[in-house]
């Protein structure tokens, strides 16, 4: 007789989301599609420790905010005046205009129809781009009773108002594209990465020193002017799965 494998992503979703064995296995091979470099047994450990969740009877990953994300969504909690941002005091301490991290997570999931785990660590990708911080700088972003705040006054609307400074127009990005394909100092090559070939790409931080060495510019800066050309469909990544990032991701130039 046969047996349930407890441990098979399956049998995860059949336990936890009462799904059917048909459903369970559509969903996952859609999901192992997207991610040839995973298994069925490291997506069993991604969904226990809820790095990878179901919502809308399909699995995605935890989200992670490029910049020009996490600026744009943090302008929209400020402008929105629904989280309480206040002096509070605690322990004989005071505290500056911060607010709670649990209630952040509360108006993400009201506000972007969050999971839980999802709005943590969208909370943590606000973080991780200095557009809050903890109090202390003792945590990183939790769904806890625990003071965060915006680390430097008006850094939202400044950062956002730069990023739109940056932004170029259609032949201004066209010819910034052709420069930079002309530039060998950019290396524009065949590349391999887990099992799998990309034909003519570059790595996206690279690109970023280039423009900070060549324009004299900040990576934020080399960063907005990267997903300027991005949204102007002259750049993309390999898997039109990323926004332009300062990181070890493949981009190529488009046709």
């Amino acid at each position: 007789m046969n047996t349930l494998n407890y441990q098979s992503p399956s049998a995860f979703l059949i336990l936890h989301y009462k799904m059917s064995v048909q459903e369970s296995n559509l969903i996952i091979e859609n999901w192992l599609k997207q991610h040839p470099q995973e298994s069925r047994s490291s997506l069993s450990k991604l969904l226990e420790s809820q790095k990878v969740l179901v919502k809308n009877n399909r699995l995605f990953d935890l989200p992670q905010l490029s910049l020009s994300e996490a600026t744009e969504l943090a302008h929209d909690i400020v402008k929105s005046n629904e989280l309480s941002i206040k002096d509070r005091r605690y322990q004989l301490a005071n505290y500056q205009q911060c607010f709670i991290g649990s209630e952040l997570v509360d108006w993400l999931i009201k506000h972007k129809n969050c999971l839980e785990p999802e709005a943590v660590a969208i909370g943590q990708s606000l973080l991780e781009h200095n557009l809050i911080a903890h109090v202390l700088n003792e945590h990183e972003f939790e769904n806890k009773f625990l003071f965060y705040h915006f680390p430097k006054q008006g850094v939202v609307s400044n950062q956002t108002q730069q990023r739109e400074r940056l932004l170029l127009s259609l032949p201004e990005a066209t010819r910034w594209a052709q420069d930079l394909q002309k530039d060998s100092e950019l290396e524009v090559k065949d590349r391999r990465y887990r099992l799998k070939n990309y034909r003519r790409c570059f790595v996206g931080s690279e690109l970023v020193d280039l423009l900070c060495k060549s324009k004299n510019i900040t990576p934020e800066q080399a960063v907005a002017m990267g997903q300027s050309l991005l949204e102007h469909n002259l750049i993309a990544h390999v898997h039109n799965e990323h926004q332009f990032e300062n990181k070890f991701l493949f981009y190529r130039f488009q046709d």
